[in-house]
C-alpha cells in the first residue's frame, strides 16, 4: 500500500522556507533560485502522480490481465557468489480456479516458465529458491521542456511493472507440467495448429518447467 500525501504550494514553500532558514544562511537571491527550482520539482511531481494515478494497477484482475499480456519477464537468481543473475524468459500465469481439475497441483497464484534441464539459473535456483521476477511495459518518455525550457535533469520516462518476491521451485508432476506448458502455448501461440502436450509424452518428462509462487 502506498500513501501519498498531497500538500498546497503555499504549505510546500512554508516547509521549504522554514528548512532553509534553519540549516542554510544564503542571499535572498540564492533563495529565489533554490525555490523556483523546488517548485519546479514540485509542478512535475504534482503532474506524475496524476498521471500515475491514472496508469496504477489497482486490482488483482488488471495485475493478471497485464502479466499474460506482457511477452517477456525477467528472473532474478542468486549466484553461488552472491550476485544477482537476471534473465529474459517466457512466463505464463496460472490462477488455480482457472484449471479445477489440477486444483491440487497449483498454488492459487503462480507464474511458470520453460527451461533447459542444465544450466546457471537452474543451478541457482536449486541452491536458493528465492528469487525475483519483474515484468514491465513502457509507457512514455516525457521530454524535459514539458517541464522547464532548458534543464535537461526534468526529462523522465513512465513504465508499467510489476515486480514479484517469491520461492522458485523445478516442477516434478508430470501433470503440472504439462498444464504449465499448454498455458504456455495458449498464450505464445493463440492460432493452435499445434498437438496439445500430455503428462506421458516424452517432451513433457526431459523439459524442465519452472515455478514461483
Amino acid at each position: 500500500s502506498k500513501k501519498v500525501i498531497v500538500i498546497t504550494y503555499i504549505q510546500f514553500v512554508k516547509i521549504i522556507y522554514i528548512h532553509l532558514r534553519k540549516n542554510f544562511e544564503m542571499s535572498a537571491i540564492k533563495y529565489i533560485e533554490y525555490l523556483n527550482i523546488i517548485y519546479l520539482i514540485f509542478i512535475k511531481l504534482r503532474f506524475l502522480l496524476k498521471l500515475i494515478k491514472k496508469l496504477e494497477i489497482q486490482s488483482i484482475e488488471n495485475i493478471i490481465n497485464f502479466l499474460n499480456n506482457q511477452l517477456v519477464g525477467r528472473l532474478a537468481t542468486i549466484d553461488s557468489n552472491g550476485y544477482p543473475q537476471v534473465i529474459p524468459m517466457n512466463f505464463v500465469y496460472i490462477q488455480t480456479n482457472n484449471h479445477k481439475n489440477h486444483s491440487a497441483l497449483l498454488n492459487q497464484h503462480s507464474i511458470y516458465m520453460h527451461s533447459y534441464p542444465y544450466g546457471e539459473k537452474i543451478d541457482n535456483i536449486k541452491r536458493n529458491s528465492k528469487v525475483g521476477f519483474e515484468v514491465d511495459q513502457h509507457i512514455a518518455f516525457l521530454p524535459s521542456y514539458y517541464f522547464h525550457p532548458t534543464d535537461a535533469s526534468q526529462a523522465d520516462t513512465l513504465y508499467i511493472s510489476t515486480v514479484i518476491k517469491g520461492e522458485s521451485f523445478i516442477v516434478e508432476n508430470y501433470e503440472e507440467k504439462a498444464l504449465a506448458l499448454n498455458a504456455l502455448m495458449e498464450k505464445y501461440q493463440k492460432e493452435g495448429k499445434y498437438q496439445r502436450l500430455d503428462s506421458k509424452m516424452c517432451s513433457v518428462k526431459e523439459v524442465t518447467v519452472i515455478k514461483i509462487i
